[in-house]
């Protein structure tokens, strides 16, 4: 008969059928459970790292593609400001070529179209007035000269009561002289009967007028403003 303390002997030391004890089996049974606690905390940890690791990643990529796709869409901005500036500039220097030749053309087609330069009323043997300041120091200012020969219709010569020939003397400074000796005539230098003379047979001094009586056709009777008649010198 075997005793009580063998059979527990004898239950702590038989096999489990895998070669163990049972307490050898517990302490495994403890020590794995441990270890795959432990191995499933640090595969969670793995995988917590691993998910950070990958928001991390994918976090910095849709920030960067966020910076790429706005840095893209502020280049193309910028593009296509840089090209409606340079369109426009080009439009706008285009526009000012454009309408300086159009100015150009414009001047050339008015100098084409201008009429010829009209004479002046100006003509030979008429005593006038010349009235400019300036000219040889004004030397000649307010003097009667006697019109010699119009070379354009910006140039004369002229002779003062001396005997001195006045050159390069402009129509617009002289003006017309009414004759205060026999036998006022005079030249109309304006309207229809340019260039005829007549007599003088009247003044009319308020209204500035004269009463006139052509030479070629004596029935003919004029009443004329002093401006469209000046004295005639004959040769």
């Amino acid at each position: 008969m075997a005793t009580v303390s063998q059979e527990k002997r004898r239950d702590s030391d038989e096999d489990d059928g895998y070669g163990k004890s049972k307490e050898i089996k517990k302490e495994n049974e403890y020590y794995g459970y441990s270890k795959v606690k432990e191995r499933r905390d640090w595969e969670e940890r793995g995988s917590d790292r691993k998910s950070n690791v990958r928001k991390e990643e994918e976090g910095e990529y849709a920030h960067n593609k966020f910076q790429g796709s706005e840095k893209e869409m502020y280049n193309k901005l910028k593009s296509k400001k840089e090209r409606g500036e340079e369109y426009g500039h080009k439009k706008s220097k285009g526009r000012e070529e454009e309408n300086y030749y159009r100015k150009t053309e414009k001047k050339v087609e008015k100098r084409q179209v201008q009429p010829p330069v009209a004479m002046p009323w100006v003509r030979e043997n008429l005593r006038v007035r010349l009235i400019n300041k300036t000219y040889r120091g004004g030397r000649h200012h307010k003097e009667k000269v006697v019109v010699r020969s119009v070379v354009t219709a910006e140039r004369c010569e002229c002779e003062t009561e001396d005997g001195k020939l006045l050159l390069e003397v402009h129509p617009a400074w002289l003006e017309t002289v009414i004759p205060k000796v026999p036998p006022h005539l005079v030249m109309i230098v304006r309207g229809h009967n340019k260039g005829q003379v007549a007599r003088i047979l009247q003044l009319h001094k308020e209204q500035e007028k004269a009463s006139l009586q052509l030479l070629e056709e004596e029935t003919t009777l004029l009443k004329l403003h002093y401006d469209d008649i000046s004295e005639y010198v004959r040769q």
